[in-house]
């Protein structure tokens, strides 16, 4: 076979071969068109964005810049599915001392030229223009320092420092979109971030469990967030909108094509802007489940644009920080174990929280490995407890072991901190010396651990218990507990920023809970529940007034309440180390009367439909909105400090109107475990859609072939094609007009071998095709990268 038949027969079979495997191509080259879901937005469209700079570090205590720590620096992203247009610094200060009027701060962003802040000796409140040339979307580091006075080779104590105000300094974004449509992995990365965390958010949601999809996804959103947002029902008023139901009933609210011909459970993003997700079946229980997975997991980091439910079972579980309980857990279960040393003010930032608070006390042992150049008589290393000291050692040794007491009261439910300051004299070092130990480090060698001590634990009738677990309502997923909501939307949705709140206290979403709006069947759905009344003070049912503590009643009828406020109460501290027991006289217990008129009121007690179950009630005092008591309610510093049967608060205090003590006939039906394991992931099965892939066979009309394939044994056989007008040529070429007879094929033996070859080869790639394809969901959703 000649050279040439070798070549035509290879071209045969690649052209045959992409025949099968591309899709077909009309005339006009339709089919090479790309269709991108997305890009019906607005191109280019640009948006402001601010957070302030203490949303970025989980650190209450306020920076400052001195001779010890002449830097501070703080790491953010940006979003990856916008383009930068600009970047503003709003900075505040104070004068620490008396400073010179050289005493200029400089601002620098990742690798760019530092910029000057003339302070002129004051406080000041700048505003500046960062580089964005140099911006990436991860790992951005802003870099804020005090500077040596020109003719010095470093600070000194004459020098003074700036205090920075955290929360007042803001970094400002500008930005405008990108062209290309939103992914999944954008969801996460939203609301995660604190420039593109949404301060509204709307959740969409038609049909008959409403209320639950919307409470499920209030809990999913806070579960992610640092603060609970403010939500409304309302489509297309929110910076990040939530649409779930199934398609016949939501296809008036989305766009995408591509979702509203998909089957099965979805989540999935909208062709618009701002961010539309879309959670979606083709049967309420499909809906359900899907959104009970996204309440429980987090989101797979896909490119893509839509994911079935079965793929997010498979992610890692949402979760808060680590709920301690009576026992020992080691240093390294917590967080990082070494802290900056030298003249640096860094603190080392232990977060947990603690399942019974008001009961609980314990001890830290600390395992000191230090270098000898920190080590000095004058030089020490502080411990604080939610920002507040109980103990302090020397650092003498290279290596030491030191106990400290929490007594009890100095714990609280949610986010304790523990941190280390280290501190070296200033007379121990030189001039600019002690800028070199800044590179040191203090280590917590093994065996370092914290103890937790409980007595007789507080009932489950006590506020504090609530607050730090949401127990018992949250057990097991909240399977025990029916939800009373508000019926008008205002209040409502006051309701599901406390729902997010009480989601992150325990540490997972209430996904089998009940949720109703209105007390009308609560009746019936009390049985074998306890119940939690999230609603405005005339809501509640007489059944529960007429049972309610002589306290509640009296709150509900608007009667004022003296007690001790508990914002402003601490225990008294003590601390041993070195065998040596030291009073921390920082915070004494007052006796200050405080009287609460208005405000909100919170209580648990036995429940009149179950002797055996329990009422939680959580709501405004009559002259007090609902939304402004809750919104007090869930402010941190009030969370923390609830106790008692029944407590009471206003925006400057908080009162326990009640002590607890156990209900008797009350049982606790789920028992939480107290370790923490390996969760195997949920898979169902169901959820799983096999198909086979689309491939285009080509379509060939043999009428419409206007050409004679002729395969010749020598190329001396050529002879030349007649033209138009009859005659021939010496190049074999036609005139596109010509009407040619169909085709005549003449093959060897040996061609006919090769084309059934080729035949086999393409069967085969085919088949590969659709092993592939098997694992491919129905409708399957384009990946960008």
């Amino acid at each position: 076979m000649s050279h040439f038949c070798r070549y035509a027969l290879k071209s045969v079979a690649v052209i045959a071969l992409l025949a099968v495997t591309m899709p077909s191509v009309t005339a006009r080259a339709e089919g090479l068109a790309i269709e991108y879901p997305g890009l019906k937005t607005a191109v280019g469209k640009s948006q402001t964005q601010t957070a302030s700079l203490s949303a970025f570090t989980a650190s209450s205590i306020k920076p400052v810049l001195d001779r010890r720590n002449p830097n501070y620096t703080m790491k953010f992203d940006v979003p990856e599915k916008d383009w930068t247009s600009s970047l503003r610094l709003s900075l505040s200060a104070d004068p620490v001392g008396d400073m010179p009027r050289d005493a200029d701060i400089y601002v620098q962003l990742n690798q760019s030229a530092p910029i000057r802040v003339a302070t002129r000796g004051r406080g000041f409140d700048a505003s500046l223009s960062l580089e964005t040339a140099g911006i990436r979307p991860r790992g951005n580091v802003l870099n804020i320092f005090y500077k040596a006075p020109n003719g010095a080779d470093c600070l000194s104590g004459q020098d003074g420092g700036w205090a920075l105000n955290l929360d007042a300094s803001k970094l400002t974004l500008q930005s405008r979109a990108k062209s290309r449509p939103f992914i999944v992995s954008d969801i996460e990365a939203e609301l995660s971030n604190p420039l593109t965390t949404p301060k509204r958010v709307s959740l969409v949601s038609l049909g008959q469990d409403a209320t639950q999809i919307q409470s499920l996804l209030a809990q999913a959103i806070g579960m992610r967030l640092e603060k609970s947002p403010e939500f409304t029902t309302a489509s297309g008023v929110g910076e990040i909108e939530f649409i779930a139901g199934r398609r016949d009933k939501i296809s008036r609210f989305v766009n995408s094509d591509e979702v509203m011909t998909s089957e099965g459970p979805r989540l999935a993003l909208d062709e618009e802007r701002p961010m539309r997700v879309i959670l979606t079946g083709d049967t309420d229980e499909q809906v359900m489940a899907l959104v009970k997975s996204f309440s429980q997991h987090y989101l797979p980091d896909t490119r893509r644009a839509m994911v079935s439910t079965g793929e997010i079972r498979m992610q890692a579980r949402l979760s808060a920080d680590k709920v301690l309980t009576a026992g020992r857990t080691k240093l390294t279960d917590l967080g990082v174990t070494s802290v900056e040393s030298g003249w640096t003010l860094n603190q080392m930032g232990l977060r947990f929280d603690v399942a019974d608070p008001v009961a609980s006390n314990g001890s830290l042992l600390l395992n000191f490995e230090a270098p000898d150049a920190v080590l000095g008589e004058n030089n020490t290393a502080t411990l604080l407890l939610n920002d507040q000291p109980i103990g302090q050692t020397a650092l003498n040794k290279t290596t030491k072991s030191v106990v400290f007491q929490i007594p009890r009261a100095t714990l609280q439910g949610q986010d304790n901190i523990l941190k280390l300051e280290s501190h070296i004299n200033s007379q121990a070092i030189n001039g600019c010396e002690a800028q070199t130990y800044r590179s040191n480090e203090i280590y917590f060698g093994k065996g370092s651990h914290l103890t937790l001590n409980q007595e007789q634990g507080t009932p489950l009738s006590d506020l504090s218990r609530l607050t730090a677990t949401g127990a018992p309502f949250s057990d097991a997923d909240g399977k025990d507990t029916v939800l009373v909501l508000p019926k008008t939307d205002a209040d409502y949705f006051a309701a599901l920023g406390l729902l997010s709140k009480l989601a992150k206290t325990s540490g997972k979403t209430w996904s089998e809970a009940v949720y109703i709006r209105g007390s009308d069947q609560i009746e019936t759905l009390a049985k074998d529940h306890n119940v939690l009344f999230i609603v405005p003070s005339q809501d509640f049912p007489e059944s529960v007034r007429a049972s309610a503590p002589k306290s509640l009643i009296s709150a509900l009828r608007g009667k004022p309440q003296n007690g001790e406020n508990l914002l402003s109460v601490s225990a008294d501290r003590y601390t041993s180390s070195s065998n040596q027991t030291v009073q921390q006289d920082f915070a004494m217990r007052t006796a200050r009367r405080n009287r609460i008129d208005r405000g909100g009121v919170a209580a648990l007690f036995a429940s009149p439909y179950q002797a055996d179950k329990m009422v939680g009630i959580i709501s405004n005092v009559p002259g007090e909105k609902f939304g402004r008591a809750i919104e007090t309610f869930s402010e941190p510093g009030h969370w923390n400090k609830m106790e008692g049967q029944v407590a009471r608060w206003n925006k400057e205090s908080v009162l326990m109107a009640e002590l607890s003590s156990p209900l008797p006939n009350f049982e606790r039906s789920f028992i939480p475990a107290d370790s923490y394991g390996f969760d195997w992931p949920e898979v169902n099965f169901s959820d799983v859609v096999f198909t086979l892939p689309e491939i285009n066979l080509p379509k060939v009309d043999w009428a419409e072939i206007n050409e004679t394939v002729f395969f010749w044994k020598k190329d001396a056989e050529i002879s030349p094609a007649p033209n138009s007008e009859g005659a021939s040529t010496d190049l074999g070429l036609r005139s596109s007009t010509d009407k040619l007879s169909p085709p005549v094929i003449e093959q060897s033996w040996g061609a006919r071998q090769l084309s059934a070859i080729a035949f086999i080869l393409i069967l085969l790639f085919g088949l590969a095709l659709v092993f592939v394809g098997l694992s491919e969901p129905r409708s399957r959703p384009r990946e960008y990268r």
